[in-house]
């Protein structure tokens, strides 16, 4: 055998042996049996965790690659609804923005679109005077004022012959002289007494009137 050490005094390794062991090896008298453990063959059961539902998902999972897939014509459809929305939604918000402005600034506009519910009104009063002279000055009064806010206008100041004629310049012919009868008549009747079927003939007729102008305008 042999041995290395650190002589630290000298400062130098030394190397110690020894004389050589002899080792006489012989084999065993006794047979030897190797004793193996064989497992079991009875498989234990393997307990699988219980599975508990605690709660439904608000979505489906989707573990499937088909689900995945788009849709065909669907999805381009939905797609364009969601990227033409806002672009609708801009247009339609700008019209109605323009038409407010020009109702709030424009003030022949805003006679013109205004000149019919105000005119309708005043017809729903007017056919409940019993007084026939009231009657024609109001119903001749309802009727030029809806003229004049028509053609912005100032309706009670004009006579029927220039609103002839400026219904003739605003492409109103057929009607215009038909409106210039119908003034002349009611400014007669304010002195001359009408009787209940008369009144309602005028009222009848009025209306109509006004309702053939709106759809022209």
């Amino acid at each position: 055998m042999i041995f290395y050490n650190f002589d630290s005094d000298n400062a130098k390794y030394r190397i110690a042996k020894t004389r050589p062991i002899t080792l006489n090896i012989k084999p065993s008298s006794a047979k030897e049996k190797l004793n193996l453990v064989q497992p079991s063959q009875q498989k234990s059961p393997i307990l699988k965790p219980e599975i508990e539902t605690l709660g439904t998902d608000i979505l489906p999972i989707y573990t499937e690659l088909d689900k995945f897939q788009s849709n065909g014509p669907h999805s381009f459809t939905f797609l364009g609804i969601g990227f033409g929305s806002p672009v609708v939604l801009f247009i339609i918000s700008s019209l109605l923005m323009k038409r407010h402005n020009r109702m709030k600034y424009d003030v022949a506009y805003y006679r013109s679109r205004n000149a019919y519910k105000n005119a309708s009104q005043r017809f729903k009063k007017v056919s409940e005077r019993s007084d026939s002279k009231e009657f024609a000055r109001e119903l001749s009064e309802i009727f030029r004022e809806y003229i004049g806010d028509k053609l912005n206008l100032q309706g009670k100041a004009i006579t029927a012959e220039e609103m002839q004629v400026r219904l003739k310049e605003s492409n109103y012919e057929p009607q215009a002289e038909e409106i210039r009868k119908l003034l002349e008549k009611l400014e007669t009747l304010q002195y001359a007494p009408m009787t209940q079927g008369s009144t309602k003939q005028l009222l009848g007729e009025s209306e109509n009137l006004i309702k053939i102008l709106e759809k022209k305008s």
